[in-house]
């Protein structure tokens, strides 16, 4: 099967998003265990690709199933599976799970790809009743993201999207019926070394609106972006706000 690499498609990107992603800090799954309030909940990680959420999840003890459409993210996933995590491909509008299966269902850094009432209708028909909709996202608190962007523009033609624009996940979860929804912010800085820098810039879905005819001229551009981004000690910094997004089925 040919990998896809237009935008929103991150399987040729695996590589990449392995080696730069980080994962999520322990105030965010205190949140949601504050919730759940059980010591080995059944959890639905949807949009899972590399497992980066689905093993922070298992380490809490939770029973995980993780799940992606992209069958080059799951294989990266797999080469760091923990035992009882089990990855399966497949598409949140269409999950493969009976009705009331999950005591809850997580999106890290994944939801605005599927926010949508067929994606959401799914989520909602498989939880338990009194299950949570947990969405976490990583919001740009700084000058990171609109630093890079800047500087991929000039190589991508025409409009570049933004999908963490597309909605409002309140209207959206209020729709589909579901209740008590809340929303907490968490600072955090990620910390990146020049060479994972350079790697997750080129883990995300932009890169591949560049031309193979200009990347390597991209890649020049984003190496001079970073090396003026380090601090004293070499590092390139990402603040961001956390948001976490609970609601309830």
């Amino acid at each position: 099967m040919k990998t896809k690499t237009r935008y929103g498609h991150f399987g040729n990107l695996s590589a990449n998003y392995a080696q730069a992603r980080q994962g999520f800090p322990a105030e965010v799954f205190d949140l949601l265990w504050s919730k759940l309030n059980m010591p080995r909940p059944k959890i639905l990680d949807v949009g899972c690709g590399t497992g980066i959420s689905t093993r922070q999840l298992t380490q809490r003890g939770a029973n995980v199933i993780g799940v992606d459409r992209d069958q080059d993210m799951l294989k990266r996933a797999k080469e760091n599976q923990e035992p009882s995590i089990n990855y399966i491909s497949a598409a949140v509008t269409d999950l493969p799970f009976e009705d009331e299966s999950f005591d809850a269902v997580c999106a890290f850094s994944a939801f605005h790809w599927f926010a949508n009432n067929k994606a959401l209708g799914e989520i909602y028909r498989v939880l338990k009743p009194q299950g949570a909709f947990f969405i976490v996202n990583k919001v740009d608190d700084g000058d990171f993201k609109t630093g890079y962007r800047m500087v991929m523009a000039p190589f991508i033609e025409g409009h570049m999207p933004d999908p963490t624009q597309k909605y409002q996940w309140s209207d959206l979860l209020a729709k589909n019926h579901f209740g008590d929804i809340e929303t907490k912010y968490f600072p955090a800085i990620e910390k990146f070394t020049f060479e994972n820098a350079i790697a997750y810039l080129q883990s995300i879905s932009l890169w591949n609106l560049v031309s193979d005819s200009r990347k390597t001229e991209a890649l020049k551009a984003m190496t001079d972006f970073c090396l003026s981004k380090r601090d004293s000690e070499g590092f390139i910094n990402r603040a961001l706000q956390i948001q976490a997004v609970l609601a309830t089925k």
